[in-house]
């Protein structure tokens, strides 16, 4: 199951992830918030409200909005490697401590609760 280990605001909607399949980098979810759950949302003040849910694994608001690792992951494909093969796009997202943690045979990532102000 795909989890979200790491989420940091960045600016505006981007927000910087790092998945437990090594996947990590910035990724921009303006385009992501429509409809009533997420309209609140698009008040920079409230987007960045976001915080790392120990149940469900990704990214979470105040308001219950969220969104599936799988969704972030996507997006942050689509926007940084465009129709680049699933092969090319793993070797390039990969974090090297989880590569090397990976290596060695353990992970210290665990899910790290970030509530920005």
């Amino acid at each position: 199951m795909l989890e979200l280990r790491e989420a940091r605001y960045v600016s505006g909607y981007t927000i910087h992830i790092a998945l437990s399949d090594g996947t990590c980098g910035n990724v921009d979810l303006e385009d992501s918030l429509w409809g009533t759950v997420f309209q609140p949302l698009r008040a920079v003040e409230e987007f960045r409200k976001f915080t790392i849910s120990p149940d469900l694994h990704t990214i979470v608001w105040p308001n219950d909005a969220d969104f599936a690792p799988e969704h972030l992951k996507r997006k942050l494909i689509e926007q940084t490697h465009g129709s680049m093969p699933a092969t090319q796009v793993a070797a390039t997202t990969t974090s090297p401590l989880i590569a090397a943690e990976k290596k060695q045979g353990y992970d210290s990532h665990k899910v790290t609760k970030s509530k920005l102000d």
